[in-house]
């Protein structure tokens, strides 16, 4: 049995979490004094440990303290987006067992507090569910994932050990605390003791560099779409001296995006990982963007027979899950695709992962993504939706051209492709399929 993921080493005096632009930080000692108020008014009102709470939190101090609190309870948050919070019947399974509604609103007590009034945090057994996340649904509905206790903790001390965490770290949050990449953010610093710098609003590249020259922050989780607009605001050698890390997941990085990192000399550090695991798997080390990924420790990764990649340790749900990636486990892990995003067309297996990757490596083109299409000949064959760079959009005989000069047969290449504005995703990167299909 164990209390909630609070550490002795966020010292009293020391800050917990701020907004950008603020300059009113909370102190730990004020933040777990919040917390367990409002943690001990939830329990009067009759919220119990094991109770589920539909949660769509924001990135501010009101939403930081109701998730630390309802945790601090042993309630489970079902941490939904905004949209899916009102379209909760078309996004999760009925069968949650959802008792409470929480949007993230709610005005905090004023300090001091009194003593009375604070509750101690419930001890929970290590295979206790904390927490439900959902998954991107970029392929189809959204699916619940649950995490334990076990899996969070084994993630934090795993994480923060690659990638040596220290109580003297900002760590800046662009990313959605109801998307695993947020909420880890959250959970890490609290057990370190290292501050949480939030970014309110809407995602912004400018604001976002700003915090890494000027010295606010020293390290920033980010999916490659948010790098890539960093880009055009960042100099060689600007960021400042005690800045850190990038850490880039969520996706893939582009070869253009390596290459631009590479000549900027930015501190990226790659990450796999996936909700299920509750976030990282495996990085790459620091000041090598282009290196292998390296397991966590009390990680372990291996091929099957499949190809697919499979995960072992305390961070894999029961202590095992087979993933979709498909790669190369040899010193080091390589990702090369999906098995999800392979087709069978005429008998032949194409990857629309590499179709994809090597489409979005044409100088003419910003964006991309390859689906499947169903085909009375061969089964299904591949469809581009693509976005041009310019005003010069590339003929149908010169992508033809290009993706030969790379290897493609033209069995391997599209069929159908489609010009579009932009290809729609969501905060984390992530393609929104029905939006999609609208452009279809």
């Amino acid at each position: 049995m164990s209390t909630y993921f609070l550490s002795s080493r966020g010292a009293a005096g020391s800050t917990a979490v701020y907004v950008a632009g603020d300059e009113t930080p909370l102190e730990y000692s004020e933040l777990w004094s919040l917390v367990g108020s409002r943690a001990g008014a939830w329990s009067e009102s009759g919220l119990a440990a094991g109770d589920r709470v539909l949660f769509s939190p924001r990135r501010d101090i009101a939403s930081i303290v109701n998730l630390h609190a309802l945790m601090w309870l042993g309630a489970i948050p079902v941490l939904v987006s905004p949209r899916q919070f009102e379209q909760l019947d078309a996004c999760a399974d009925p069968t949650l067992g959802l008792r409470w509604r929480l949007d993230g609103e709610g005005e905090l007590p004023e300090l001091p507090l009194d003593a009375a009034s604070v509750v101690a945090p419930v001890s929970l057994p290590l295979d206790a569910q904390v927490a439900v996340l959902f998954s991107s649904g970029s392929t189809g509905a959204p699916k619940a994932i649950p995490l334990t206790r076990k899996q969070i903790l084994a993630s934090i001390e795993q994480s923060a050990s690659r990638l040596e965490l220290k109580t003297t770290d900002r760590w800046l949050c662009v990313l959605p605390l109801y998307h695993i990449g947020g909420l880890s953010i959250l959970l890490r610093s609290a057990r370190i003791g290292g501050a949480v710098v939030l970014m309110s609003g809407r995602f912004s590249a400018e604001r976002s560099v700003d915090l890494c020259v000027t010295g606010q922050v020293t390290q920033v989780s980010l999916v490659p779409v948010q790098l890539e607009r960093m880009f055009s605001s960042i100099e060689k050698g600007m960021l400042h001296k005690d800045f850190r890390f990038l850490l880039v997941g969520g996706a893939a990085m582009s070869e253009q995006q390596i290459q631009q990192a590479c000549a900027l000399e930015l501190p990226v550090v790659r990450t796999w990982g996936m909700t299920e695991c509750a976030s990282q798997i495996a990085t790459t080390h620091l000041g090598d963007v282009r290196g292998l990924l390296w397991p966590l420790v009390e990680t372990r990764v291996e091929r099957t027979e499949s190809g697919r990649l499979a995960v072992h340790g305390p961070i894999a749900p029961d202590g095992y899950f087979l993933t979709q990636d498909i790669g190369e486990v040899d010193e080091g892990i390589r990702i090369q695709s999906r098995a999800d995003n392979v087709i069978l067309s005429g008998g032949e297996k194409i990857s629309l992962t590499r179709l994809q990757a090597v489409l979005a490596g044409h100088p003419d083109i910003v964006d991309c993504i390859v689906i499947a299409r169903e085909n009375a000949d061969w089964g299904q064959r591949p469809h581009a939706v693509l976005v041009a760079r310019s005003s010069r959009v590339p003929t149908n005989e010169a992508l033809f051209a290009y993706l030969a000069e790379e290897g493609f047969r033209r069995r391997e290449m599209f069929d159908t492709l489609s010009w579009a504005e932009g290809i729609p995703r969501n905060e984390m990167g992530k393609l929104q399929w029905q939006e999609l299909q609208s452009l279809l």
